[in-house]
């Protein structure tokens, strides 16, 4: 049974919101040495936003690092795609302090775009429904699959909405609301041909560094409960990269094809173990059971997992790739250290 916070939550937003716009904490942050000269920032593009560590934050896209710019801008044909669904208040509260930065690097990088959210009709009386309504996202409630978890119902629901909505679409980002920040128009590096997910490697440019599923105790796991130990040795042996599932973008005539190929495979039997959705996609794409073609992009500039190459300087407030320079368009976990809200051994931000 699910408890919720029926305080008066109206009144609660607005004192939340009233304090973090005028008493924003100031969080410690990691300061790297480097002459900005090396990079040529001349006219270089700069974010507005509310946020300190977000707010004029310089982003190089000269020259070659501006290449990647190379569809249309973004515009109300585009849509980016999220969902949610409440657990507990534990994880309500870290995502009302994520959301605002999140929305607010999207409106940014994006304007015209739409954002949608889709949330379980018995959720919509909580504190991020509330939230995202306050930052005039388009939500659709829907009535949630029997027990199913979100990860994978969440693809079932939006399948249907593109599928009913197609004429009115051109590219779409699907994207986790927790971690995926924008610093820059994504779309404008979206083809309406392609259909892209990225594996997670950490290294910018090299992928090197890849996350393989016998290095990740959580993937592991998900592919373990999901399979069992034969197809797991198998997976270890070949030493795959994970794919994530939580960023995939492109046309919509792409997404909907993946969408129902990917569905089609669903085994209701594990409808609700967690991290299904990651191992399905992985076995699906590993073992060639795609018709669509499906482009898999390490560690780029257009968008990244939590990479290692990234250097944020507060003080020059830029943000840019150790080995060319150039600003990242999007990140998953990849955004300026002070935004982390973890916490380290010695119970310090960090």
């Amino acid at each position: 049974m699910q408890i919720y916070l029926y305080l008066p939550i109206p009144l609660l937003l607005i004192i939340y919101l009233f304090l973090i716009y005028f008493f924003p904490i100031n969080l410690r942050t990691t300061n790297f040495n480097y002459n900005l000269n090396d990079f040529h920032l001349i006219s270089s593009r700069k974010t507005f936003s509310d946020y300190p560590g977000y707010n004029n934050l310089i982003l190089n896209y000269n020259g070659s690092c501006g290449k990647i710019f190379k569809y249309p801008k973004n515009s109300n044909r585009d849509i980016v795609i999220f969902s949610y669904k409440y657990f507990n208040i534990k994880k309500e509260l870290m995502m009302l302090n994520l959301i605002p930065k999140i929305i607010d690097s999207f409106k940014n990088g994006i304007p015209n775009a739409r954002l949608i959210c889709f949330i379980p009709k018995q959720n919509k009386y909580t504190l991020v429904s509330f939230l995202l309504s306050y930052y005039k996202l388009e939500i659709i409630y829907f009535e949630d699959y029997i027990d199913y978890s979100i990860v994978l119902s969440r693809f079932l629901i939006i399948k249907e909405y593109l599928i009913n909505n197609k004429n009115k679409i051109d590219r779409v980002l699907l994207s986790d609301l927790n971690d995926v920040f924008i610093f820059d128009d994504i779309f404008q590096t979206i083809s309406n041909d392609e259909l892209t997910l990225f594996n997670n490697c950490l290294d910018y440019d090299t992928n090197k560094f890849c996350i393989k599923f016998g290095g990740e105790i959580n993937n592991y796991n998900w592919l373990l409960d999901s399979y069992g130990e034969e197809i797991t040795k198998y997976f270890l042996k070949k030493n795959y990269t994970d794919i994530c599932a939580g960023v995939i973008f492109g046309g919509i005539n792409k997404i909907i094809q993946f969408l129902e190929e990917f569905t089609e495979k669903f085994d209701l039997n594990k409808k609700n173990l967690w991290g299904y959705d990651e191992t399905l996609l992985n076995k699906m794409f590993y073992f060639n059971e795609f018709k669509i073609k499906i482009n898999i992009e390490g560690c780029s500039q257009r968008n990244c997992m939590d990479s290692i190459d990234l250097l944020s300087n507060t003080r020059a407030n830029i943000i840019v790739y150790k080995k060319d320079g150039c600003s990242p368009v999007m990140g998953h976990k990849t955004f300026p250290r002070s935004w982390r809200h973890k916490r380290n051994k010695k119970d310090e931000l960090y």
